[in-house]
């Protein structure tokens, strides 16, 4: 059952005509699901990070490098009810991965997620801080070809 806060936040984050605030649409998710979120968010500080319409996934977080061309490198979508996180990865980055064991968590979702024109888009819902770290510290290296993000905090 949505509270009142939920339905104002998921109005708020589906209005593609009126921007919300980033403040707006993560205050309306859930509490557990809200520390997974800012700790996602945490940990890709390191990219540049812009709140922007994204259509099927409504007002999102979109992460890219700050040199070579756009490419984003991580979404984070603040459904209030299920909020989740994608990560494209390309063929070279699949390959890194594939040379070293994954979590359970991070390999189901690489082998059931899309593919489009040679680009995985698996994606999680964000529950738990832990799995936030564990997906981004899998992960996200492989895309930035850099030490792993969970190193840094």
């Amino acid at each position: 059952m949505q509270t009142f806060s939920t339905s104002i936040a998921r109005s708020a984050w589906t209005n593609r005509f009126c921007a919300p605030t980033p403040e707006d649409v993560i205050d309306g998710i859930h509490p557990l699901p809200r520390l997974a979120f800012a700790r996602a968010r945490q940990m890709l500080a390191a990219l540049d990070e812009e709140f922007i319409w994204q259509g099927v996934w409504k007002w999102s977080f979109v992460y890219t490098r700050a040199v070579g061309p756009w490419c984003a490198a991580a979404f984070l979508i603040p459904d209030p009810i299920k909020p989740r996180m994608c990560i494209p990865l390309d063929k070279m980055a699949v390959a890194k991965l594939t040379c070293k064991p994954l979590s359970p968590l991070v390999r189901a979702a690489l082998c059931n997620c899309p593919i489009i024109e040679n680009t995985r888009w698996p994606s999680w819902v964000l529950s738990e801080p832990s799995a936030v770290e564990e997906i981004l510290g899998s992960l996200i290296h492989a895309q930035l070809r850099t030490e792993p993000l969970s190193q840094r905090r």
